[in-house]
C-alpha cells in the first residue's frame, strides 16, 4: 500500500494564507495500468488538528474547481476544523479524487504542525 503525509508548518498556519497541497502522485512507469499511465489518489485522507486553532479546510477535485478557486478565493466557502477535531474522509463517501487540499489557520496562534495523511494511493480506474 503506498501511503503519504503532507505537513503545514507552524508558520503556514500562522500566516493566515491558503496552504495548497497535492493530493495526487503524477503517473510514472510503476503506476502503469494496461495500457494506461493513471495518476493515483489516494482512497483515504485523515487529518488531526492537534495545532492549537481552528483552521478552514477544502478538497478540491479536479483541475476545473482549482482554477475556480484561484479566481474566487477572497469569497470561496471552507469548512472548519476546529482544534482537538479529526477527520476522515473515503473516497467511497464525498472525496472522489482529491486533487489538492487546501488549508488555512484561522485564529491565535498554532503550536503544532498539522500532519495530513494520505492513504491507500490507488488509480483513478
Amino acid at each position: 500500500m503506498i501511503n503519504d503525509n503532507l505537513t503545514v508548518s507552524v508558520v503556514d498556519l500562522n500566516g493566515g494564507t491558503e496552504k495548497e497541497l497535492d493530493a495526487i502522485k503524477p503517473a510514472s512507469s510503476t503506476t502503469m495500468f494496461g495500457n494506461n499511465t493513471k495518476d493515483l489518489h489516494p482512497k483515504r485522507i485523515q487529518i488531526n488538528n492537534d495545532t492549537g486553532i481552528d483552521i478552514d479546510i477544502d478538497f478540491i477535485l479536479t483541475t476545473d474547481e482549482y482554477a475556480l478557486w484561484t479566481a474566487n478565493k477572497a469569497s470561496w466557502k471552507y469548512f472548519e476544523l476546529r482544534s482537538g477535531q479529526n477527520l476522515a474522509i473515503n473516497s467511497f463517501s464525498p472525496l472522489p479524487n482529491a486533487y489538492k487540499i487546501i488549508v488555512k489557520g484561522t485564529n491565535g496562534t498554532a503550536t503544532k504542525d498539522l500532519r495530513v495523511d494520505l492513504i491507500a494511493f490507488t488509480p483513478n480506474l
